[in-house]
């Protein structure tokens, strides 16, 4: 990903864009297989972003840029700059809840949830309790949550009955179906190429979650 920030026609092209080398990001893609004979280099391609003025870089792509990189090698092996697009204004681009203005914003006051029994749940350690239900709740760097050891009580048997061993999110698959050179090769596996582990976030009481929520560190 550094690649393309000490690459002479990487910096012609952020020149000729009027963009700051300093303030490009670049990210690894998988070049896909669209049929015929199957290359057996082990190569990807890369996408810039311009970060300047904004942490959602995603929303300011450096488009009309073709790199492949060699991974053995260790360099760009093919490299194309077709077509100038003009890269989104960063203005307005910014997620974090502490830059939205109100509704949305911070905000001091929220509903207040009473429980005058306390929860409807137990935790002892990482097992959960709730209803007729009993499991362990975990968290993976690569898959984020996992519920393990699913039981749910069977009234007419008077027992426990095992539901599920080990469940969580294997994998989503998000292809964009855009025919576009700059588009048509990308594929998302969301779980196994960037973690939903290492994508998570902290909660916030009274924003992501309400008063009572009780929070486990992952």
């Amino acid at each position: 990903m550094q690649l393309p920030l000490r690459y002479d026609p990487f910096i012609e092209s952020a020149k000729k864009r009027d963009i700051d080398v300093s303030y490009v990001v670049c990210s690894t893609f998988t070049v896909g297989w669209f049929g015929g004979e199957e290359s057996p280099k082990s190569v990807v391609k890369l996408q810039c972003f311009y970060s300047k003025d904004t942490v959602n870089l995603y929303l300011r792509p450096i488009e009309g840029i073709k790199m492949v990189v060699d991974l053995d090698k260790m360099k760009i092996v093919e490299y194309s700059d077709t077509l100038k697009i003009a890269i989104p204004k960063a203005e307005g681009t910014d997620y974090r809840f502490s830059h939205q203005k109100p509704p949305f914003g911070p905000r001091i006051n929220g509903a207040a949830i009473m429980q005058s029994n306390g929860p409807g749940f137990q935790i002892d350690g990482h097992t959960i309790r709730w209803v007729n239900w009993v499991f362990h709740l975990s968290f993976d760097v690569r898959v984020g949550p996992i519920i393990s050891l699913a039981s749910i009580y069977d009234q007419e048997k008077q027992t426990y009955r095992s539901v599920v061993y080990r469940g969580h999110i294997s994998e989503i698959f998000v292809p964009y179906m855009d025919p576009t050179e700059g588009y048509y090769f990308k594929t998302f596996f969301d779980c196994g190429e960037f973690g939903f582990g290492q994508n998570a976030a902290s909660l916030v009481p009274l924003a992501d979650c309400p008063n009572n929520a009780v929070l486990m560190d992952a």
